[in-house]
């Protein structure tokens, strides 16, 4: 990603801390990161581009920073730590866009990690097609539900002790779904 790029998206993350997703113009973004509406424009069409694309760079970080993602709890972990420490700019994002773009945009990212985690656990089998896509499309599933009921409860009750009581059951039922799709 080059600088310009890199520069308008992490502004567009400072301003998120500091108002909601409605009340961001291009003005606000141009004036931080010190370029014209142009330059803006050049690399998003708008607001709403912006969003998604910051929203995938997220998910890519949260890859990149935790390599091998070998757990239905490391799929869920990394994002909940983001939304901790995000908060601000999550809520500003959750409760100011419409629902079916939030939706879809975490919905892209829970996609692009539960895909690396099926690809890391599956890694050297020989299972069925439907099989692998079932698995990514299950967790997926899973995955965006419980962050967004955690959302809803305003992230009231500690989301990763009860999904590390939970994890223990996951392996097993891997177990038998890998077994269940494996290739003769």
């Amino acid at each position: 990603m080059n600088r310009t790029k890199q520069t308008i998206i992490n502004q567009f993350a400072v301003l998120l801390r500091e108002k909601p997703y409605t009340e961001i113009t291009v003005r606000d973004i141009v004036e931080r990161c010190g370029i014209n509406r142009n330059t803006f424009y050049y690399h998003f069409e708008g607001i709403p581009e912006l969003l998604i694309s910051s929203l995938e760079h997220w998910a890519y970080e949260i890859i990149q920073n935790h390599g091998r993602i070998e757990s239905p709890m490391e799929c869920i972990e990394p994002m909940a730590q983001m939304i901790l420490e995000n908060k601000q700019s999550v809520f500003h994002i959750y409760r100011s866009v419409k629902r079916d773009v939030f939706l879809d945009s975490v919905d892209r990212m829970v996609l692009h990690i539960v895909t690396a985690y099926i690809d890391c656990v599956t890694e050297g089998m020989n299972l069925k097609p439907e099989g692998k896509e079932l698995m990514v499309r299950y967790y997926k599933c899973c995955c965006v539900g419980v962050l967004l009921d955690w959302l809803n409860h305003n992230l009231s009750y500690d989301l990763l002790h009860y999904i590390g009581i939970l994890e223990p059951y996951y392996h097993t039922m891997n177990r038998q779904v890998f077994q269940d799709f494996a290739l003769e």
